[in-house]
């Protein structure tokens, strides 16, 4: 009978021992808030604005600075709110002169996020949303005798579809007399629908094309990211 009582605390010890260690080894996942940061790289589509002024669409190519705030509503679904920049500008030769496209864009990206824990230190997730871009088009041309610019902006919305993984690459701070707020390094991919119409109207009707006919520049496109993310 002692032996049995004894196996029995013993079994129940080791028992409660291992659920506080799977509680303590889980409190990182059992946080509602995360901040990031992230530099992505993002991809342009071809769209007939680039086509009609010699633009090579990769020489727009350009790395994208991004930060984000995210809100847990349940253990399995999330809010982010992530707002980006990116720009570029090129020179090409046109007619018998030289064309200048600038494009700047800045964009607010709300998303509904599902998260899928793939066990201690990865947590996968798909997400979606609208989206929100100002994006400002510059164009500069000069040639003998002559010299145009125009600057347009535009405020255009969109949508996007997400998917990354979170790598819990700090999970316990407090351990080591920090403030509980775990760390995770991320990688995400992003495709954004957005188009933006009439891009080049101003300069369409200034003689460089037929009147009244703009072109669109899709804006949106592929864009994969790197980043941290603070959880609290």
């Amino acid at each position: 009978m002692f032996r049995r009582n004894v196996l029995f605390l013993t079994l129940v010890v080791f028992s409660l021992g291992g659920t506080l260690y799977a509680e303590e080894e889980s409190l990182h996942l059992r946080t509602n808030n995360a901040f990031s940061f992230a530099l992505g790289y993002h991809w342009y589509r071809e769209s007939n604005a680039v086509i009609y002024w010699h633009i090579n669409e990769k020489d727009y190519d350009s790395f994208v600075p991004a930060l984000a705030y995210e809100r847990k509503i349940s253990k399995r679904i999330g809010i982010e709110v992530s707002v980006g920049h990116f720009r570029a500008k090129e020179t090409y030769p046109y007619g018998s002169g030289y064309v200048w496209p600038s494009i700047k864009n800045l964009y607010v990206s709300p998303s509904v996020k599902f998260y899928l824990p793939g066990g201690d230190t990865f947590v996968f997730y798909v997400g979606a949303g609208p989206d929100y871009y100002y994006t400002a088009w510059d164009l500069e041309y000069r040639t003998t005798g002559l010299y145009y610019k125009s600057a347009e902006n535009f405020s255009t919305f969109g949508a996007h579809g997400l998917a990354g993984v979170d790598w819990y690459v700090y999970k316990h701070p407090e351990k080591h007399g920090y403030y509980r707020a775990p760390v995770s390094l991320f990688g995400e991919c992003r495709y954004t629908l957005l188009d933006v119409a009439d891009v080049d109207i101003k300069a369409v009707n200034a003689g460089f094309g037929t009147p009244g006919i703009g072109h669109h520049l899709e804006v949106g496109g592929p864009m994969l990211s790197i980043g941290l993310r603070w959880h609290w």
